[in-house]
Formats: C-alpha cells, sequence, structure tokens
C-alpha cells in the first residue's frame, strides 16, 4: 500500500510508525512544508514542499506573524499536485484543520484516493472541538466514504466518537539496558526537561518549584529547548528567576540537540518533568519512559494518559507550584521509588508504543476504510 503523508513539519515523534509501516510492506512518502524543525538530528526521506508565492507576498505586506502564517499558508498546489501524480497513493494523510489540509482533500478526490485527517489535539476546548466535528461532517459528506481521524492522545467527550486513537510509538535502544541505567543515591536526583522556551511549557514554574525545596536535596536540572536565546522573552525570565532564587548551580538552561543526544541525557538521568499547559501531544515524555524514567507531567498534557499515575510517575494539576514541588520531593527522597516508576514506564513503553504494535493499530484504525486500491 501506498502512503502520503502532508504535515507543516517533520518531528522525531513520526518516524518510529513510519519505519513499522515500511517494515510492514508499505511504501511511505513523507511532505513537509518548509518550516524547520530541530526535534531530529535523524536522517529521514521527506522532501520539502514551499509554500505558494501568493500567501508569502500577501503575509509578508501585511505583516501576519509566523503562528496565522502555519495555519494560512499552503504550499504550491501545482508542485503538490505533481507529486501526488507520480506517487500515485492509495491513501493521503494531512494534519490539523488548515487551508492546505483542504487542499490536500481537494486533490485527494481528484485522484480518487483516500484520505485521513492527523491531529495532536482532539479534544481542545468543546467549543473548537466542535468546529472541528463539524468540518469532518463536510469532509464526509463529500468524500465518498467515511474519513478517519486519527490522533496520538487518549480523548473522550461528545465530539470525540469519530477520532481513531493511535498512540506514539518509540524505540527502546537496545544498548541502554535498564537495569545498567544509573541512578542517583537517596536524597539527590538529576532531572531532565525537553521543551522550547514558550510560555505554555512552564519551565519558569519548574524553577519555581525547585526553589522551595533546594536545600532539602541535591538537585541538578538540566532543560533543553529550542529559543535558548536572551531576545525570547520567556527564556530570559526563565534566567532572572534562576539568578533571584540562586539556583545558578543547579539548574542549566540548554538549546535544542539532536535526539540521539537528548536521549543518552535521559538515560544518565533519574526524573523527567513537564509541567506544561494546552499540550497537545507530548513525546519526549514517551522516549523518557523508554530509557526507564519516572515522568511528571500535567492533567492538560494530551499523552497524560501514557502514564499510570503514581506508578510510572505522576499526573498533577496544572500551573500548580506546589503540587510539582510535591510530586519533585517525592522521586528525590528515594532511589528506590524513582527505580520502581522508571520500570514500569519502560515497560509500558515496550508494550504499548512498540512500533510494530501501534502500526497494527495504525492499520485497524486508519487504513481499514476502502482505499483506492480496493475500488
Amino acid at each position: 500500500m501506498k502512503i502520503l503523508f502532508l504535515q507543516p513539519e517533520f518531528h522525531i515523534n513520526q518516524e518510529p510508525l513510519i519505519r513499522a509501516l515500511e517494515r510492514r510492506g508499505h511504501t511511505v512518502r513523507f511532505l513537509t512544508r518548509n518550516i524547520g524543525h530541530s526535534g531530529t538530528g535523524r536522517a529521514f526521506d521527506k522532501q520539502n514542499l514551499n509554500d505558494a508565492r501568493l500567501p508569502d507576498l500577501l503575509f509578508n505586506t501585511l505583516h501576519i506573524p509566523h503562528d496565522i502564517r502555519k495555519v494560512l499558508a499552503w504550499p504550491s498546489v501545482s508542485e503538490l499536485n505533481k507529486f501526488v501524480t507520480q506517487f500515485d497513493p492509495d491513501i493521503f494523510i494531512a494534519r490539523n484543520y488548515h487551508i492546505y489540509t483542504g487542499i490536500a482533500f481537494a486533490l485527494s478526490q481528484w485522484h480518487r484516493c483516500s484520505f485521513a485527517l492527523y491531529t495532536q489535539d482532539p479534544a481542545g476546548t468543546v467549543q473548537t472541538r466542535r468546529v472541528k466535528s463539524t468540518i469532518d461532517q463536510i469532509i464526509d459528506h463529500i468524500a465518498d466514504n467515511t474519513v478517519p481521524v486519527y490522533t496520538p492522545s487518549p480523548a473522550v467527550g461528545p465530539h470525540t466518537h469519530h477520532l481513531r486513537y493511535v498512540p506514539f510509538a518509540v524505540e527502546t535502544a537496545p544498548d541502554r539496558p535498564f537495569e545498567q541505567k544509573p541512578w542517583s543515591e537517596d536524597r539527590t536526583c538529576k532531572i531532565i526537561t525537553v521543551a522550547p522556551y514558550i510560555e505554555r511549557k512552564r519551565v519558569d514554574l519548574l524553577i519555581q518549584s525547585l526553589s522551595n525545596i533546594v536545600n532539602e536535596f541535591d538537585i541538578n536540572v538540566n532543560v533543553y529547548g529550542p529559543g535558548a536565546d536572551d531576545s525570547n522573552p520567556v527564556y530570559k525570565r526563565c534566567q532572572n528567576l534562576i539568578t533571584v532564587e540562586g539556583l545558578a548551580s543547579q539548574v542549566s538552561l540548554h538549546d535544542g540537540r539532536p535526539n540521539h543526544v537528548i536521549r543518552k541525557e535521559m538515560y544518565e538521568s533519574d526524573l523527567f518533568v513537564l509541567p506544561s499547559v494546552r499540550e497537545p501531544a507530548s513525546y519526549s515524555q514517551l522516549e523518557a519512559m523508554a530509557v526507564g524514567l519516572p515522568v511528571i507531567c500535567t492533567e492538560a498534557n494530551g499523552t497524560a494518559g501514557y502514564i499510570e499515575d503514581r506508578q510510572s510517575g505522576m499526573i498533577i494539576e496544572p500551573d500548580s507550584a506546589s503540587a510539582l514541588t510535591e510530586a519533585i520531593r517525592t522521586y528525590c527522597e528515594s532511589q528506590a521509588t524513582r527505580i520502581m516508576a522508571g520500570r514500569k514506564g519502560r515497560e509500558l513503553a515496550m508494550s504499548h508504543h512498540d512500533p510494530s504494535t501501534v502500526a497494527e493499530r495504525f492499520e485497524s484504525a486508519v487504513l481499514e476504510y476502502p482505499l483506492k486500491s480496493d475500488r
């Protein structure tokens, strides 16, 4: 089967599933628009599509912000149509409810191939979900068959009945066995966070929570992510908070690193913390589970369901420095608690998120619909 993905950017969270689909005999192509992403250092067979000239001209003239451009811009239709014609896919999968997605859907109908939507934010607000559901209904009415909408986030609620849950897949490095993983002693803890320096990641909340317990434990925190620049107000605020709280010897802020470097840093750490809010789906927490780390995240994380609360980590209320402090305290106090939670997280990653298992679920949830080759 020939599967064509079209997304605004390539992210490392796509690779394990696509590799597994290829191993299962599918031919996969990945098209990405000209928005770069620093989340991966691995090579992957992907092709960039430049945005069409018209939206670029309009956006530059009107000084449209980058985030809005991502929603409204579209790639060259002729260039995209040429690729679709040459590849002749059985199914075309496009991400999010953007202008380019509508163009992809129109091309799928023109070429008589099946179409699927992919979203990492299935819940959102009730209003947003209602709007998206309406769009899905319109697409279903136009299309020959029901259009699957799949998501890596467990979804609940009245507007999610049409969603197909396909979790992220992750590969467990064989050269990093759990039993050989280094652990700090009791009352010491090496904490790692992977997140860009933007408001919703709440890196400043992590720093604030640490100030409450820094005198109780020997703590070392490393944050990795894009945006580590003094021109970024969020990064600058975090730097200032470190200075004010006297945490310069405990907290280090780094820029982004290639994925293999991050995974190695995770393996050598004791605890992964991501206090983000409005988080559609976090892949870094699953990578942390795969190397055997306990994970702390908030209820506002779309993939909080990957964690078994109080077993493989802790799920806390968002924007609560006290809740975050207590969760960190729990794992700093006891090496045995960290090891138990880390082992459970690794087991979950290896079972529920094994690439071959996820690829099989993808086939059942998305490829079960009539494809062009079946018509």
